[in-house]
């Protein structure tokens, strides 16, 4: 039946939940009240809260979740970024819920995670549940759906069984064109130019321990790693947004980082 939403109080109500890349929980209040944010009973105007209620709603979905061990009475704001991620997608399904829309909803979970997730929604999509997956991740977008619908530029472009579906095929209707037309094969640049940017034996903390790497004029240098493996503290270092010990050379030319300011003086962005 057709209905109008013009509210998230209405869209609840409807069995709707959905999944922010932008986590929406309270960072003060604990991981069960958060879970049950969207529990809380109703009666003569007043919104009554039964922390008992909560614990046990929020000890079953997170043993959904696979998160059993989790401290119901922790505040959320001392959880890390992937457990984080987690209670808010417990807290989305804690409601009787009929479609479940995520958008991004694994950004910060490592490849175990993301695997129980899964996992999870296979089983909500076997008990009836209407899922909307939202993902740059094609291969993930095509294990986990029966359609995939591509936009872009804000417009229905297709959609299509899963099982016809390819990562390149889905790359041509996302840009337009096929995919061999965007990137031609190069050979490498075997040219050494000018190293613009040098960090020697850089640590900070505990988390990063004697890094060094060089990035040439004109080069790509990829940092990669699961969440929590020092990508983000690595930036901050270079930034002077982190403490460091080691050595950070600009242009050949040795360089104090403590603040953001010193960085941009130096070129850096």
């Amino acid at each position: 039946r057709p209905v109008r939403i013009p509210h998230p109080n209405v869209s609840q109500q409807l069995g709707i939940s959905v999944v922010y890349q932008e986590l929406a929980l309270a960072p003060n209040l604990t991981v069960a009240e958060n879970i049950s944010l969207n529990t809380v009973r109703t009666a003569f105007g007043l919104e009554f809260v039964n922390r008992r209620d909560f614990a046990v709603k929020a000890k079953a979905v997170l043993s959904q979740l696979g998160m059993a061990g989790l401290d119901l009475r922790q505040p959320v704001g001392r959880l890390t970024v992937a457990q984080q991620q987690m209670v808010e997608i417990g807290k989305a399904i804690s409601t009787d819920v009929k479609v479940l829309i995520l958008d991004e909803p694994n950004s910060a979970l490592t490849k175990e995670e993301t695997d129980h997730l899964f996992a999870v929604l296979r089983d909500l999509r076997a008990a009836g549940v209407a899922i909307i997956y939202i993902s740059h991740r094609l291969e993930e977008v095509l294990s986990l759906s029966d359609r995939i619908t591509v936009l872009r530029d804000g417009q229905w472009v297709e959609t299509m069984p899963a099982e016809s579906a390819t990562v390149d095929r889905l790359i041509a209707r996302m840009v337009g064109r096929e995919v061999d037309t965007l990137f031609r094969p190069q050979g490498a640049s075997t040219v050494q130019t000018q190293i613009s940017f040098e960090v020697k034996e850089l640590s900070s903390a505990a988390l990063l321990r004697d890094l060094s790497f060089k990035v040439h004029a004109g080069e790509v240098v990829g940092v990669a790693g699961l969440p929590g493996a020092g990508k983000d503290e690595l930036v901050e270092c270079c930034f002077g947004l982190r403490p460091y010990t080691g050595a950070i050379e600009v242009k050949g030319q040795p360089v104090r980082l403590t603040e953001p300011d010193q960085a941009i003086k130096h070129g850096l962005a």
